[in-house]
């Protein structure tokens, strides 16, 4: 990271080059499953793996370079990636969702079993019981995918109401930005993706107990 030794910031970004092998590790481990056989789940998992992969390489840069704009419209993305891969154990068949889904099928228009709409708000309000955070940071975030007041709170900085004073930062970098919201955005990043991993894990699980004809 540019002009800074924080060993915190350091440490996290490693564990994000780790999760990065993992997710290619995991991938490898599914697709080997059940003697190689390929199911639709199978293709919707390789979508999230290469997005996931995607995502965070570039997250990694972004950190790297005090993007702060782009990062935090990146995590955006990367709880995106995780939180829509889940839904396919809201339904009652996960091989139809993934075929509907790779298909073109809007995920949002898809039923859980309980014959609710499978949109951001409904997956967001039941994974978050699991991560905490994710309410706040997810409406937070949502603010950098668009055009929005978010952008002009991140040029516009020290903006005094009374005297109307500011200062702009019409740059492409935040070098200004503490330290340690740094260290909180890759720690939600990295949260996504062991949330990520749970779910890959979960269908290599039982992706491997299912019996393939020879």
């Amino acid at each position: 990271m540019k002009n800074t030794e924080n060993t915190q910031l350091l440490k996290w970004l490693s564990i994000l080059d780790r999760d990065q092998k993992l997710t290619i590790t995991i991938t490898g481990e599914m697709l080997r499953a059940a003697a190689g056989a390929i199911f639709p789940m199978d293709m919707f998992a390789i979508a999230a793996s290469k997005r996931c992969l995607a995502t965070n390489k570039a997250f990694i840069q972004l950190v790297n370079d005090q993007n702060l704009v782009c990062s935090r419209a990146l995590l955006r993305t990367h709880i995106d990636t995780a939180v829509r891969f889940s839904a396919a154990w809201f339904v009652d068949d996960g091989q139809k969702f993934a075929s509907d889904v790779i298909a073109g099928e809007r995920i949002d228009k898809i039923k859980d079993a309980n014959g609710k709409r499978l949109t951001d708000a409904h997956l967001i309000e039941c994974r978050s019981h699991e991560l905490r955070w994710l309410p706040v940071v997810y409406q937070t975030l949502s603010g950098y995918v668009h055009l929005s007041a978010s952008h002009f709170h991140s040029a516009v900085r020290d903006l005094n109401d009374e005297t109307r004073q500011f200062n702009l930062a019409i740059t492409p970098d935040d070098s200004d930005m503490p330290e340690p919201a740094w260290v909180e955005m890759v720690e939600c990043f990295h949260d996504c993706t062991v949330y990520f991993h749970k779910f890959l894990r979960s269908w290599c699980v039982k992706k491997s107990s299912i019996k393939v004809a020879s």
